[in-house]
């Protein structure tokens, strides 16, 4: 499959089961600040984000009374209207990782790695516990883009993971044995966003 490295992509896998947002202005330069080139973040930051199609089948999944975690790589501690939003509800918990900053690919930190490799094993013990029937790891695929987290890690995961349990993985970058592995991928591509217009993204509306 010919893929644009900006294209957002949504996987699930169903059965042995996994599925392959935007903030104002002034954080996003916060995030950037100290980078050569932050104007090359700006698709990834700007473009509406594969989470909201994952968060979609997470309020599906709790509104049926399944039992769902989201683990958020790369994420820090920024606030999110979606989360706030899933966390008042009883099924859904929530952890999230990362620094508050974006990750330059070129310069990564090892901070950064060590809060990767945090979410992918708390992502392991909630996966392994059984105790949830559908859990997300978002941005998942950009920390592996990123070399922050190991492939075979994650292919290991997937493969080892409790029967009922169903996988959500989100970001740019997937790897081929990745969207091979997934029964469902979805690639989301931006035509058109209001920031090409320099108009910043908007509390309830982007974030």
């Amino acid at each position: 499959m010919a893929r644009d490295e900006q294209i957002d992509i949504v996987m699930r896998i169903f059965t042995p089961r996994f599925i392959t947002s935007g903030v104002p202005l002034a954080d996003f330069q916060e995030a950037t600040e100290g980078m050569e080139r932050w104007e090359d973040w700006l698709p990834r930051w700007s473009a509406r984000a594969a989470i909201h199609e994952a968060l979609g089948h997470e309020a599906l999944a709790a509104g049926h009374g399944y039992r769902v975690f989201l683990v958020s790589f790369m994420k820090g501690n920024y606030e999110y209207g979606e989360y706030n939003s899933l966390s008042k509800l009883p099924n859904v918990k929530m952890a999230q990782f990362g620094l508050r900053q974006l990750t330059d690919p070129n310069k990564t930190k090892p901070e950064e790695r060590e809060q990767a490799e945090l979410a992918l094993k708390t992502a392991r013990e909630v996966i392994m516990s059984g105790d949830y029937d559908l859990v997300v790891m978002d941005e998942i695929n950009v920390a592996l883009g990123y070399d922050l987290i190991g492939l075979e890690e994650v292919i290991k995961l997937i493969k080892d993971k409790p029967p009922h349990v169903e996988l959500i993985l989100t970001g740019r970058y997937a790897d081929t044995r990745l969207l091979e592995l997934a029964d469902l991928v979805t690639e989301m591509v931006n035509v058109k966003h209001p920031f090409d217009k320099q108009i910043d993204a908007r509390k309830g509306i982007e974030y």
